[in-house]
């Protein structure tokens, strides 16, 4: 997988990318695409858009950006949990936290390359909720090849 930031791409180039998507996956993804519509809407629609390529297939492919946007509401769930405001600058750092665990934790990346990623980031309690979480919503959609 790989993940690609490009700036200044509008809310509907996203939209219509993932809308795409869930032409091409069957009924159950396409409510799963619906929701990560939902749920990130915020976030992406700021200036950041993700496109996962690399040959994955569709049902694949819509299978992690579900895992994202469980992760993503299960963060902002975790610090609303404990009284704190989560403003756009958190939002968007919860989103690249989930795209650095998304990238170490694919098969085949360099373990060491991946401990010198996430090495830094031990003791930040958010990112290895992030890393834990996107790990068991990985493993419970049987999402292999991400």
């Amino acid at each position: 997988m790989s993940v690609k930031l490009q700036r200044n791409n509008s809310h509907s180039d996203l939209q219509s990318q993932l809308e795409s998507l869930r032409l091409k996956v069957s009924s159950d993804t396409a409510e799963q695409i619906s929701k990560v519509l939902e749920s990130l809407a915020d976030i992406i629609s700021t200036r950041i858009n993700a496109i996962i390529s690399d040959g994955i297939d569709s049902e694949e492919e819509a299978k992690m950006w579900s895992c994202f946007a469980e992760v993503y509401q299960r963060e902002i769930e975790e610090y609303r949990k404990k009284g704190k405001s989560v403003n756009m600058s958190m939002k968007q750092q919860i989103f690249a936290d989930i795209l650095v665990w998304a990238e170490v934790s694919r098969p085949g990346y360099d373990k060491l390359a991946a401990e010198f990623v996430t090495g830094p980031h031990i003791h930040d309690e958010s990112f290895q909720r992030i890393g834990q979480a996107l790990a068991e919503a990985k493993s419970s959609r049987n999402v292999t090849k991400l």
